[in-house]
């Protein structure tokens, strides 16, 4: 399931407004406060729509909320800002193998993951629960 909150915040640390809601988002996490996390990093992207990281962040939260297609949103956002980042792209893969059956979305994701950085275990797990799925076991 698609729940990589990307604790590696660190190509904003020079922006200390997106610092400052970052800090505040993980202190209202600790105390258990989703729904206060979400409308911080909403406020955020108000703000500040260039922010990959919140968008990511935000889609996990929508996702634990069951919020599904709020969470999609987020995650495809996140991506179309970062397309580099392995967190946001892997979130989205399994977004679309998880609940969208989205079979090959989600290897096509995570073959560019993987071709990216060849020793991502995760990467290559679910990689091969796909090709499972699609009844390429050769492949697995």
């Amino acid at each position: 399931m698609p729940s990589q909150l990307d604790g590696d915040k660190t190509t904003f640390l020079d922006d200390p407004e997106v610092e400052k809601k970052c800090l505040q988002v993980q202190g209202l996490l600790d105390e258990g406060n989703v729904s206060g996390a979400i409308d911080c990093l909403e406020q955020l992207v108000k703000g500040k729509p260039d922010v990959a990281v919140a968008f990511n962040d935000l889609g996990v939260l929508y996702y634990r909320q069951e919020e599904k297609d709020r969470s999609l949103e987020c995650y495809e956002k996140a991506v179309s800002l970062e397309p580099g980042n392995i967190n946001f792209r892997k979130n989205l893969a399994d977004f679309y193998f998880v609940e969208q059956g989205r079979l090959d979305d989600a290897m096509q994701i995570y073959l560019s993951v993987l071709k990216d950085n060849p020793e991502d275990i995760d990467a290559l797990m679910v990689a091969g629960h796909i090709c499972v799925a699609i009844g390429k076991t050769d492949d697995a």
